[in-house]
């Protein structure tokens, strides 16, 4: 009952206070049980309402919890915002100056009250032998540092790092490949030869559940770094559709769509079951999608006691290019989460502070990284015989029906997270081998490029202005795409689909979006 009231109240109430209570500057000390001085900390973050049900209740009854206050001796007294509320009430909290010691958001929010935050760089710095992960992580990462950086060149936020970067890839009916006595795909030719061939025994060549987004996925590598909307090459923006072999790939798609390779229901397969049906029960020969669907339908084929048990799945790399001969893709998840971390400028011993966080930042296998991302043994996960630590398959239905506490330090503090696909894959297991196979392909030097577009940080003006065009360009593109790709809209129309896009003042959002990139390169 005490769950039920709780998430009722987040839900009421602009901002609710754990462990310690109200106070926004609330760094304080006191004595701890070994002779060293605990010091407690404001925190501001926002959180789904059952999130806060579950871990907050009773904040410090979380083990996990419990445990990063005893290994850091910092005490949080969380001020926790329900997130469908979080940026009016972020914005009011900046406006009254009255701002917690450390605030959870995204990036490009946090930057846009950039004096309010401790240039962080400079304490790093400054003490590398004490911060030595934050120095290895966030100050010598290429990528992370370029992408942390305001203006004036410093550091002001703490990230949660993804080390997991595989995102979507191709996947395909590898036992019918074998018992057709054909190759893997990776040139369009054996793609199309494949598909061809899927459909001549009856099946759906290509299906996706992503609308057309799966479609120009399929054809990513082939495109070689051209993306649909705006991508970046040699640090100048440009507009895929405006792009020769963009359109090049919208008439292959046209003429496979027309000769059945593709579903003719793409255009509104965006929900997960019906395409998921299609996978499992033989329909569809090929998609693209999560690479984790390889491991998690070659388990439910293997559990089939209908006569799909023989299926298998397997993933594959991006189609070749023909201009360059390389296999690269963009559509990876990104190295900075969502969440990053802020100390306010006010803030009583940042020194302590960052403390905290280079033990959340503990490199793969350490003490930190184990409470980060599993929790606590024997309450969330145990270690299996090959001492690799594996997460209790109920500890979420525990904690929903109030039989366990939350055992992890909340998912979105800044920490190095875990690549499931590595921890979460380590058994003998067929369908386990399989995702390994995939995980290893793109794990290859010079497959996953970096998307320096998703990384962008635009000023409230940028956003603005992006607003309204983006609207309606994005109505626009999508529409005509589909009727191109479906045969309704005739290919000489396309001159004339690209005029009417720039006239959508295409050019003065490609501007906003060179500058934002300038400012991100230039550091």
């Amino acid at each position: 009952m005490k769950r039920v009231v709780l998430a009722l109240a987040v839900l009421l109430m602009p901002a609710l206070t754990f462990a310690g209570g109200g106070g926004q500057q609330s760094s304080s000390s006191s004595g701890t049980s070994d002779g060293s001085q605990e010091m407690a900390i404001s925190l501001w973050f926002p959180m789904h309402a059952s999130d806060i049900a579950e871990q907050f209740s009773d904040a410090y009854g979380s083990p996990g919890l419990a445990a990063l206050r005893a290994a850091t001796g910092v005490k949080i007294n969380w001020t926790l915002s329900p997130a469908a509320g979080a940026a009016e009430q972020y914005n009011l909290m900046m406006a009254s100056g009255d701002i917690t010691d450390v605030v959870i958001l995204d990036a490009p929010t946090l930057k846009l009250y950039t004096a309010a935050w401790l240039p962080l760089d400079t304490i790093i710095k400054a003490n590398p032998n004490r911060y030595p992960n934050l120095t290895k992580y966030v100050l010598e990462d290429s990528y992370v540092s370029t992408y942390l950086k305001d203006s004036d060149g410093h550091i002001r936020l703490i990230p949660q790092i993804g080390s997991r970067r595989i995102g979507s890839v191709p996947m395909f009916r590898q036992d019918l490949l074998t018992q057709w006595g054909m190759k893997t795909p990776s040139t369009m030719d054996d793609w199309y030869a494949i598909l061809s061939k899927a459909k001549s025994v009856g099946m759906i060549p290509y299906a996706t559940r992503s609308g057309r987004g799966g479609i120009t996925a399929l054809f990513e590598g082939y495109l070689g770094g051209i993306l649909e909307e705006y991508y970046e090459d040699n640090g100048v923006v440009k507009y895929g559709v405006l792009q020769p072999k963009f359109k090049e790939v919208i008439e292959i798609a046209r003429q496979w769509y027309a000769e059945g390779l593709i579903d003719q229901e793409y255009p509104s397969n965006t929900a997960t079951t019906p395409w998921t049906e299609k996978m499992l029960n033989g329909q569809a020969f090929a998609t693209y999608d999560n690479a984790i669907r390889v491991a998690d339908y070659n388990r439910q084929y293997l559990a089939s006691t209908s006569n799909n048990s023989s299926f298998r799945l397997a993933g594959t790399l991006p189609m070749l290019n023909p201009d360059t001969g390389l296999t690269q893709t963009k559509g990876h998840y990104p190295k900075i989460l969502t969440r990053c971390a802020a100390i306010s400028a006010k803030a009583k011993n940042p020194e302590r502070i960052l403390d905290m966080y280079e033990y959340c930042l503990s490199g793969e296998g350490t003490p930190g990284w184990i409470l980060m991302n599993f929790g606590i043994e024997g309450a969330g996960f145990n270690y299996d015989a090959n001492g690799n630590p594996v997460m209790d398959a109920n500890f979420q239905q525990k904690v929903a029906d109030g039989t366990m506490k939350h055992p992890i330090v909340t998912k979105d503090m800044p920490k190095l997270v875990k690549d499931e696909l590595y921890t979460n894959y380590n058994d003998n297991r067929e369908d386990h081998a399989s995702q390994r196979a995939v995980r290893d392909l793109y794990a290859q030097p010079g497959i996953i490029v970096e998307n320096w577009i998703a990384s962008l940080n635009f000023t409230a003006a940028e956003r603005s202005t992006l607003t309204p065009i983006e609207a309606e360009l994005d109505t626009y593109r999508s529409e005509m795409l589909d009727k191109f790709i479906m045969g309704i809209e005739p290919m000489s129309n396309w001159n004339a689909f690209v005029t009417r896009l720039q006239g959508m003042k295409l050019n003065q959002s490609i501007a906003v979006y060179q500058a934002a990139l300038d400012r991100l390169l230039k550091n």
